[in-house]
């Protein structure tokens, strides 16, 4: 019984230690954990995050936010800069993206709920 149970705990904690996740210092891991409903300010301007997508391409793992605000749509990308503990962001409105630092991204997370 034991040997089992030690066994499956062994495979547990090799399947999470292999899974690919994005990995930021924690300063940075805030933009990450952002869930629908929360709140960005990018260089003062407010946006909404109505959808949060985490995915994978051939240039690594992402997090996507959808965000409506009152200049319209618009993205945010993050992105791990291979092999730190670093992101890269994005941020798409109208077509044009551009690269900004963590200063300029100012995050408020959607209150939990009740429960």
């Amino acid at each position: 019984m034991i040997p089992k149970l030690l066994r499956s705990l062994v495979d547990l904690a090799r399947s999470w230690w292999q899974a690919d996740r994005v990995r930021a210092s924690p300063s940075e891991g805030r933009l990450l954990r952002l869930a629908v409903g929360s709140v960005l300010r990018v260089r003062g301007e407010p946006s909404l995050v109505a959808k949060r997508c985490v995915g994978h391409t051939v240039c690594g793992p992402y997090v996507l936010y959808e965000c409506e605000g009152i200049a319209g749509r618009s993205r945010l990308i993050l992105r791990p800069i291979g092999g730190t503990h670093e992101i890269t962001v994005h941020w798409i409105m109208d077509g044009k993206e551009e690269a900004l630092s963590e200063d300029e991204v100012e995050a408020y997370p959607a209150r939990a709920g009740p429960g």
